[in-house]
């Protein structure tokens, strides 16, 4: 994300559109919105940029509008006046006790009133244009309760969802909880999808794209033919397991087609991903997890690119017929005893209680950081399933609920009501969803 200060490009805008060396004591607002659109068309397609400030009166409000378009998002921070009178106070050094001189007074009030009809303004705009959205978030708090706040506004929230639904009722139901999402703000992705019909659109020469040609490279290393993958990728009931490609290779795809989408929203669900630690179906012959990527990537990999890229895992819940294992009992591994540590010598007349160990790292305003306070395992152990890794990375809470996926109704509110305890406690959550 790119910032734009508003005053900044005022004051730009007034020495470079001076004359004589002199800057101007006031830049129109048509030429500030235009150096505004002009940045942001020269901008990269996928950038974002935030506008610190803003027009300063409605007629304002509407020539932006006008000239460089409808914002992503506004973002109004509420403050209350007794706040603001505060720091008014502080920054003119006057005791808190002390009452506002009279003209600070009105001025104040005029401000409080003008910003309350730009507030009005933009949430009316926010209703009547689609991709806009109005957020307010209350400043009258700590720096890292608002912070908190800011983060629900800009950071993505990436739920995962598992579905083995298929083996006991045929088909998956994928359909069912992509609805439940679109009603609920939710951008649905069905992974597996997706992959597909990137690589059909390479393969039928109907795409030449960056991603689509390493996603065959990638699965002709995978000893994958063409005429197979063509064939995989054409048959919705054969498995093109996404874990055959490098986790941050599945993760750029995904992003870009978040990009291309017109639906704004911070919530996103990955259908059937990650999925390393997933058994494919060996019942079919095409089924590429006969193909060795069951060794790399592992599901902490998937993971980590996750988060890197497209945004923080709050949820990972399956629809299973039995509960997953969330347990790790590997062994602890003994570490040696500590070795003693040289004493300084001791020169003539020193003092023997003065002696210290030498160390090279010594700083006394340093943590050290000791081994022996935690416990190791091993790594020449079993790779961890991603409930594991969930469970023990993130501390999240298990839920465990049984639905009727032939109730839509019973099944949403069951998700709604593990969505709401990620929007009011900002909880990770492992669900599992019984059928």
């Amino acid at each position: 994300m790119k910032q734009i200060v508003y005053e900044e490009v005022v004051e730009t805008l007034k020495k470079t559109l001076g004359k004589d060396g002199e800057p101007l004591d006031e830049v129109p607002t048509v030429e500030i919105f235009n150096h505004i659109r002009k940045r942001l068309q020269d901008a990269q397609t996928a950038e974002v940029h935030l506008l610190d400030g803003f027009p300063y009166s409605l007629d304002e409000l509407h020539r932006f509008i006008g000239i460089v378009g409808v914002p992503t998002f506004v973002v109004g921070l509420v403050v209350a006046k007794e706040t603001i009178v505060g720091r008014v106070k502080a920054q003119k050094e006057l005791p808190p006790t002390d009452p506002l001189p009279e003209e600070d007074q009105e001025a104040l009030e005029r401000n409080i009133e003008r910003l309350a009809g730009l507030a009005a303004a933009l949430e009316n705009v926010s209703k009547t244009s689609f991709g806009m959205q109005y957020y307010t978030v209350d400043a009258n708090v700590t720096m890292s309760t608002l912070t908190k706040s800011l983060d629900f506004v800009f950071g993505k929230r990436v739920l995962l969802l598992r579905d083995r639904s298929a083996e006991k009722l045929g088909k998956d139901a994928y359909n069912l909880f992509a609805s439940i999402c679109l009603r609920n703000g939710i951008v649905p992705v069905h992974v597996e999808s997706l992959l597909k019909r990137r690589l059909r659109a390479v393969l039928q020469g109907n795409s030449t794209d960056e991603l689509g040609l390493a996603l065959l490279n990638e699965a002709q290393m995978a000893q994958l033919t063409q005429d197979g993958l063509l064939e995989v990728t054409s048959r919705p009931h054969y498995r093109l397991s996404p874990s055959l490609f490098h986790p941050r290779l599945v993760c750029r795809v995904i992003l870009e087609h978040l990009r291309q989408m017109k639906y704004e929203t911070n919530f996103v669900l990955l259908y059937g991903y990650p999925c390393a630690d997933v058994p494919g179906n060996v019942d079919q012959a095409l089924t590429l997890n006969l193909h060795g990527q069951l060794l790399f990537p592992r599901p902490l990999d998937e993971l980590v690119a996750i988060e890197e890229l497209l945004g923080e895992v709050k949820l990972l819940a399956s629809v299973d017929v039995s509960k997953q294992y969330t347990e790790i009992h590997d062994p602890i591994e003994e570490l040696p005893p500590e070795p003693k540590k040289e004493i300084e010598a001791l020169g003539d007349g020193d003092d023997p209680k003065d002696a210290q160990p030498k160390d090279a790292d010594d700083d006394e305003n340093k943590p050290k950081f000791n081994p022996r306070d935690f416990q190791w395992s091993r790594i020449d152990v079993a790779p961890k399933t991603l409930p594991q890794v969930f469970t023990k990375l993130k501390t999240a809470e298990k839920v465990a609920t049984r639905v009727n996926l032939h109730d839509a109704p019973q099944v949403e509110a069951k998700i709604l009501e593990i969505l709401s305890r990620i929007g009011e406690t900002d909880e990770n959550i492992l669900a599992e969803l019984l059928i």
